[in-house]
């Protein structure tokens, strides 16, 4: 049987680990969390674990937007980079801010069964890279990338005799 991307759902496809942050938090802690748990993108949890925005490397370089020959730079500084940044979010007062200041609060999401073609057409359209995954309740479920969309796609490609 061919492979169909409207068969396939999100639910099937997504992330549920998903690593969150809360509004409160600053860009300080948001990075340092990002970094080490090697996301880049953090949704936005409030007290009631309701989706409330997302933080993401986009969000980022618009917060340091005034720093932004810098940190295109930053791959020549070497093993130092990470640190200078940091200490220029924190020299800036940048660090500082409430994720909900410099956040988007407008959710890319999409229900859990939604098909996956249905996803890449909405990241697509949105152009990101990531869209949550949220019940009627604003309930976070997961998160699915672009390459678990494009994961999906290969496993279900019929293989190549070449």
């Amino acid at each position: 049987m061919p492979f169909n991307a409207y068969d396939r759902q999100v639910k099937d496809e997504m992330s549920r680990a998903v690593v969150t942050a809360s509004p409160s938090d600053t860009v300080l802690e948001a990075l340092v969390k990002m970094e080490r748990t090697g996301v880049n993108v953090l949704p936005l949890v409030d007290e009631e674990d309701r989706c409330v925005g997302v933080f993401s490397t986009t969000d980022l370089a618009i917060t340091t937007d005034d720093l932004s020959e810098q940190v295109n730079d930053l791959d020549r500084l070497g093993g130092t980079s990470r640190q200078w940044l940091i200490e220029k979010l924190v020299e800036r007062g940048i660090g500082a801010r409430k994720l909900a200041d410099t956040c988007r609060d407008k959710l890319f999401a999409i229900g859990p069964d939604a098909s996956i073609a249905d996803a890449g057409r909405e990241m697509l359209l949105r152009r990101v890279h990531h869209l949550l995954i949220i019940d009627d309740q604003q309930q976070l479920l997961g998160i699915v990338s672009s390459l678990d969309l494009l994961a999906a796609f290969v496993k279900g490609a019929p293989v190549s005799n070449n």
